[in-house]
């Protein structure tokens, strides 16, 4: 007889179809068991679950005996379950082997995977996981944990891809920021075009572009700068006077691609800046699509 404690003594192997999904995309899972002693199987199953983990600010929570103040907790939510039995209440036999296949189709609306900068010594991000498991009669279960990716495509399809722009006018200046792209991926290049047609004398310390990535994985929010270009330092600008610079901005390895769920959200964002000598700088950004 088995004991509780001890694991049957069985080959137990997990295989994914595919490691990187896009929605809609199929994974075969495919569970593979050799029996080297006689058990029973109360059930198997496999899960596949995207969890969300953030964080939440508490307030008034008790810090000392002196006093209380504000804390961050960890939270863990899942954004979607899969679940299926692919056996149940068998006996394995010695030396048989036995395959399972549970198939399924990654959701039309899946979120992406995504790490997100530690907040507060906290992971935080979007994560899938394929669970497989097998429920042993008396003994120590069988238990496979495997991660997949899933990437997203741009919400608004191909057209995504064509040029984009933004305009502003300001006191002194109207500026256009023009993009090649809205959509960028892991390892590219973002090219633009600052225009400023100048309505007022304007003296500047610099003009530089700026990728910005913008996490909000729970109650906060963070800013992090993924590059700068400076397009010219120290220059004064008349009235009437138009002048245009052109910029790459590179997007590097993304971890935390364009999403947006109840809990998290991470944008990416073009902005280029007018730095004024003494006085608030000046500026114009564009959102963009970044996947992985």
């Amino acid at each position: 007889m088995l004991s509780r404690f001890r694991q049957p003594t069985a080959d137990f192997r997990v295989e994914l179809s595919e490691t990187t999904l896009k929605p809609d995309d199929d994974l075969k899972v495919r569970v593979s068991l050799i029996p080297r002693d006689g058990f029973q199987v109360r059930s198997g199953r496999v899960e596949i679950l995207c969890v969300e983990n953030f964080v939440e600010r508490v307030d008034n929570v008790r810090t000392s005996q002196y006093g209380s103040g504000t804390r961050t907790i960890k939270l863990t939510n899942i954004l979607d379950r899969y679940e299926q039995v692919f056996l149940e209440d068998s006996r394995m036999r010695r030396g048989l082997p036995r395959d399972f296949d549970v198939d399924w189709t990654a959701p039309a609306d899946a979120a992406p995977t995504a790490v997100g900068v530690d907040v507060g010594a906290a992971d935080v991000g979007i994560t899938w996981v394929v669970r497989t498991s097998l429920d042993v009669a008396g003994a120590r279960d069988f238990n496979d944990v495997r991660e997949v990716k899933v990437v997203t495509s741009p919400v608004n399809g191909s057209g995504a891809s064509a040029p984009i722009a933004a305009q502003e006018t300001h006191d002194q200046c109207a500026l256009t920021l023009t993009l090649l792209t809205g959509v960028a991926r892991s390892g590219e290049t973002i090219a633009g075009t600052l225009r400023a047609e100048i309505l007022q004398d304007m003296s500047l310390s610099e003009v530089r572009a700026e990728l910005i990535r913008m996490e909000a994985f729970g109650y906060s929010g963070e800013e992090y700068y993924v590059d700068t270009a400076s397009l010219e330092t120290d220059l004064d600008l008349r009235r009437s006077e138009s002048r245009e610079w052109r910029f790459e901005l590179k997007a590097g390895q993304v971890d935390a691609p364009s999403l947006q769920t109840n809990n998290c959200s991470v944008r990416w964002m073009v902005k280029c800046v007018l730095a004024r000598r003494l006085r608030f700088d000046t500026s114009i950004e564009q959102e963009i699509w970044v996947g992985v």
